[in-house]
């Protein structure tokens, strides 16, 4: 999960302070969007890493990994007769792991809106413009005397 900076905590204040702060939309303080600029990324990389990481984790891959070795646990306790061991089997890995890979779906379906966000956030603003507009009176620099 990304860390959120929500309102009235220490890393919010932080956060703000060092002007990182990117927005305070509620709908994005979920903890899988990128609500500040982190040291070393753009916001977007640290969104993009962090899906490839939650694609990884709720893969079908490792969904099927978990069902396999509960069917081989189930399937060997059964060959010697040893049930004593069936308050051990996990079936929750493998319902959270394929309830993660949906949740991740479709998380992922909204994740190309939350990239064109980052994108008009992270757009730096316009030149500030010192004497006023180009072409004005005031707007041409300033030449040096020799």
């Amino acid at each position: 999960m990304i860390v959120t900076p929500f309102p009235g905590t220490r890393r919010h204040e932080v956060i703000a302070a060092e002007d990182r702060l990117l927005h305070e939309r509620w709908e994005y303080s979920d903890g899988m969007h990128a609500a500040f600029r982190p040291r070393g990324m753009t916001p977007a990389r640290l969104q993009q890493e962090t899906l490839r990481a939650y694609r990884r984790f709720y893969s079908l891959e490792r969904v099927s990994l978990d069902a396999l070795r509960l069917a081989l646990d189930v399937l060997l306790d059964a060959l010697v007769l040893n049930f004593g061991r069936v308050h051990l089997y996990s079936f929750e890995n493998v319902f959270l792991r394929a309830g993660g890979r949906f949740l991740v779906g479709r998380y992922g379906r909204s994740f190309r809106d939350y990239l064109r966000f980052l994108a008009e956030v992270e757009r730096p603003p316009p030149p500030r413009e010192i004497n006023g507009p180009v072409g004005s009176a005031g707007g041409q620099p300033r030449r040096r005397g020799r």
